[in-house]
């Protein structure tokens, strides 16, 4: 084995230059002799190099090398340049072509590696068995809600604006979850983050990832290694820096005064189903260090995975695995060690997979991992109470040529040869068959959504917790030309006009039509097509909403249908930010009428106007015949008869609030029910629908909330709550 080392901190780029140790062999006084090769090489690399990586990124059976670079001079300005694309910022990552003739060459611009960045830690590792490489990117978000507001300054909106003029991506700082969606027709989906959802995104000043079975169980666990001699994201010491400013105080006066982040490292427990569980404490025990590298590797060959952590100024750790003293019926494990072709003696790049009794695991062989650091190049599966592993998988790199194993003991180590593999057949070749209910249509619309960026926190309440703009794009659909089939239309935007696809064979046409498609005085929230006045043609009712207007612009407009012209009549009703239009005849008298709910007041979040019943008279709707009522923040809403007794009642979703059922008394009219365990369940809901989904014979129904990829911490004892003084 050879060994590559990255050098990063000098300031003269000749003491910068990485070295490549050459493993010469054993020489006439029985010791192994290294010689540093990387000027012939070609890989003496100058630039600020954190983390090498030797991969076949070409699929031509030798070991090419990607660097990692993360340049930072004495304290980066907070000011915008425009973004460095080019290839040429010292910050810019570096991949390296093994050219087979003991040389390599650059290749980073031609391969697109030429955008500028900064990179610590990551981990690579398939979360949830699903064949795909999931990617785990380590930041310094704190755990604690007191070190948050230490360390953390909050983004303002000018940064997202200026992020968007200059060419940045915005910055998070924490930990993100990258979960593989697979693909469709040869199309990568992109990927879902979900950190935050399954709890680990809040690490502290993280270094090292490593997923590993830990605990033998079957999936992938995750441990971090974090801390931080000197803190200067603190915001107390930041503050004293800028009060010495001026004054005599040396550098060394400063520098002392920075707080240290020093905490546990972290254990995180894979659960199965997307959950995490931490288990610092149980795993690791009482301890907090400064700790950068670390590996994972069975130092004892007893079946479990064993971890050093590399610390500063102090004892590395060695954490020795007790799984197998605790478990001796479900701590089941299988070791594979590959040795592949001279080129590629480790068998990078290949990939592992594993079936047994229904479940499946994949792996693929990478040694550089976590922060400057490698792992053991043995490839380990845990196996949990399963005996009889049924068959293994190993695609070497290249991808042409594979072996392939079954009725595999457990507990075991295996020795598998490349040069034993069997070429793929054209019959044996892996096919993509999409699993998926949809599949993509090119072609079929040709529509860009256009909106202008609106910022809702210039208003008085600048702490909303999101915006209330650009909620487009709206659509609706319907037979709009009266030919039986259903075309499209596409709500307007602040600077996009009302937008009409008719339906044409297999594809949709735009097409203008007088008196609809044009741009309206605010956006419009929500769209319905529907027979207002019965005369066999659809008519189309628009609400405005959004947080851009004038609350007196957002005027809401029945567009009567005259024989493919539209002539536009305002709805008797107030003026006001709506969200949701849901026609339905709520008192059987063989017309549509409409619920039209309020979305939010401007500059009064959370409180809203009033929501609408607007009841249809042969046609018409009058302003004697419409209901206003105070529903609070309106996101969705559905009928449905839930009690069976003929009249269809509406379930109404709110933001802030619990669902609201509006009980339809015929004749009546509304009343507002108090359904128990409905009533109960506050929270921020966002859709709503109805439907006999355990096809018991009555409709059920299917509630959107905020769901669990947030920040906030909500649980029974810590319930979110908001508070507000009335207007």
């Amino acid at each position: 084995m050879d060994v590559y080392f990255t050098c990063t901190a000098n300031e003269d780029s000749s003491r910068r230059k990485n070295r490549f140790y050459i493993n010469q062999g054993l020489q006439d006084d029985g010791q192994l002799l290294f010689q540093d090769l990387a000027e012939a090489y070609g890989v003496a690399d100058d630039s600020y190099s954190v983390q090498a990586a030797f991969l076949d990124y070409d699929n031509d059976g030798d070991l090419d090398l990607y660097l990692m670079n993360n340049y930072v001079n004495d304290r980066l300005s907070a000011g915008y340049r425009p973004r460095i694309t080019d290839g040429s910022a010292p910050s810019n990552d570096d991949l390296y072509r093994n050219n087979g003739d003991g040389t390599f060459s650059n290749v980073s611009i031609e391969s697109g590696i030429v955008f500028e960045g900064f990179g610590l830690g990551l981990a690579v590792g398939d979360v949830n068995k699903d064949g795909f490489p999931d990617i785990f990117t380590l930041d310094m978000m704190p755990e604690s809600y007191a070190r948050k507001k230490q360390t953390i300054g909050g983004f303002g909106y000018i940064y997202y604006l200026n992020d968007a003029k200059y060419g940045y991506e915005h910055q998070y700082l924490r930990n993100m979850l990258h979960v593989h969606n697979g693909f469709v027709q040869g199309e990568m989906i992109p990927f879902s983050e979900l950190g935050q959802m399954m709890g680990l995104y809040q690490t502290e000043w993280s270094w090292s990832a490593l997923f590993a079975d830990y605990d033998n169980d079957g999936d992938k666990d995750l441990f971090v290694t974090n801390g931080y001699p000197k803190d200067m994201t603190d915001k107390d010491w930041t503050n004293y820096k800028a009060e010495l400013s001026g004054e005599d105080a040396t550098v060394r006066k400063v520098i002392d005064k920075l707080p240290a982040v020093k905490v546990s490292n972290y254990a995180f427990e894979n659960e199965g189903d997307l959950r995490f569980t931490k288990r610092n404490l149980d795993w690791f025990g009482e301890s907090s260090s400064f700790s950068y590298g670390a590996d994972f590797a069975d130092l004892d060959n007893d079946g479990d995975l064993d971890y050093v952590v590399n610390n500063l100024n102090e004892e590395a750790y060695l954490y020795k695995n007790n799984t197998l003293d605790r478990e001796t019926e479900a701590g089941n494990f299988l070791r594979i060690s590959l040795r592949g072709q001279k080129a590629n003696p480790s068998g990078l790049g290949a990939k592992v997979e594993l079936w047994c009794r229904g479940e499946y695991q994949f792996q693929e062989q990478f040694l550089s991992r976590g922060y400057a650091s490698s792992v053991d190049p043995v490839i380990h599966f845990g196996l949990s109470d399963m005996e009889i592993v049924d068959s293994l998988k190993v695609t070497w790199p290249g991808g042409d040529h594979f072996s392939l194993l079954e009725k595999i003991p457990a507990n075991q180590k295996l020795v598998l040869e490349e040069k034993e593999a069997v070429s793929f057949r054209e019959d044996q070749a892996f096919r993509s068959t999409s699993a998926y209910l949809f599949s993509k249509k090119d072609g079929v619309l040709e529509y860009t959504h256009q909106q202008e960026d609106h910022v809702d926190y210039f208003k008085s309440q600048s702490i909303i917790p999101h915006k209330f703009s650009q909620i487009g794009p709206s659509m609706q659909q319907g037979d709009l030309n009266q030919d039986g089939r259903e075309d499209l239309i596409v709500g307007a935007t602040n600077n996009s006009p009302t937008r009409v696809f008719l339906r044409q064979g297999n594809t949709f046409v735009e097409t203008k039509i007088p008196g609809l498609t044009h741009l309206k005085e605010a956006p419009e929230s929500d769209l319905a097509i529907l027979d207002v006045d019965q005369d066999g043609d659809n008519d189309v009712v628009a609400v405005a909403g959004g947080y851009e207007n004038p609350e007196d612009e957002y005027i809401h407009y029945l567009y009567e249908n005259h024989q493919g012209s539209f002539s536009r009549q305002a709805l008797p009703l107030a003026s006001f930010p709506a969200s949701v239009i849901r026609p339905f005849d709520m008192d059987h008298d063989g017309d549509l009428d409409l619920f039209i709910g309020a979305r939010v007041g401007l500059e009064i979040f959370p409180f809203t106007a009033n929501s609408w019943f607007l009841m249809n008279d042969r046609g018409t709707f009058r302003q004697e015949n419409c209901m206003d009522f105070y529903s609070g923040m309106v996101t969705d809403a559905t009928w449905t008869d839930y009690d069976g007794d003929g009249w269809e009642d509406l379930f109404i979703a709110r933001e802030w609030n619990n669902i609201a059922v509006a009980k339809n008394l015929g004749p009546a009219g509304f009343r507002f029910q108090k359904i128990p365990e409905i009533e109960s369940k506050h929270g921020i809901w966002y859709s709503i629908a109805a439907g006999d989904f355990d096809l018991d014979g009555n409709e059920d129904l299917i509630v959107g909330n905020l769901g669990n990829n947030h920040r906030y911490t909500v649980n029974e004892q810590h319930p979110l709550r908001i508070f507000s003084t009335r207007p």
